[in-house]
């Protein structure tokens, strides 16, 4: 599949689930079949996490804030590297942006930030390192605004292949960050 199908397919279902059924997770398997194409991921395992509960398996998933949507994973000796944290079309990120910063620790381990990507499939933020939460403004891309009113999502050009470009670069281990 080439970039320009990619991005009409990805136009395709979160249009489609802005009209039929504008949840959270309608937008898990598009996000994550979106991350699994990119080169940077195949060497470790994106597992969805989100129905997980405490229990001796769960708790190696659990950060400060919870449970994240997608836990990455490393394969041979498995331990969550980095998290997905997804929300509905229509949420402000802005307003919920303590939620991810919670992300960026384990639950035991509050030394060690993991990658956290933040998306509500429109906006995706990258905060990756040591540094302070707020630190790593620069990287953002939005691929456009929900049009509530019209029920549509107005599309910003040329932001696909930047999203593209900030996704194959995730260095899920952090340690280029």
């Amino acid at each position: 599949m080439t970039i320009t199908e990619e991005f009409e397919l990805y136009q395709r279902e979160l249009n489609l689930i802005l009209i039929q059924n504008p949840i959270e997770c309608e937008l898990y398997s598009v996000i994550a079949a979106l991350l699994r194409n990119r080169e940077n991921i195949k060497n470790y395992s994106l597992r969805d996490v989100s129905a997980r509960r405490k229990s001796t398996i769960g708790n190696k998933f659990l950060t400060t804030a919870g449970f994240p949507d997608f836990a990455v994973m490393t394969i041979k000796e498995p331990k969550m590297i980095g998290v997905v944290e997804i929300k509905r079309l229509v949420v402000n990120l802005d307003n919920e942006e303590t939620q991810a910063e919670k992300h960026r620790y384990r639950e035991n381990d509050t030394e060690n930030p993991l990658v956290v990507l933040y998306t509500n499939g429109l906006e995706w933020r990258l905060y990756a390192g040591s540094g302070e939460f707020g630190e790593i403004k620069d990287k953002r891309i939005s691929l456009g605004k929900v049009n509530e009113g019209d029920r549509k999502i107005d599309w910003e050009n040329g932001k696909w292949n930047s999203l593209i470009k900030l996704l194959e670069g995730i260095d899920w281990t952090g340690a280029s960050y």
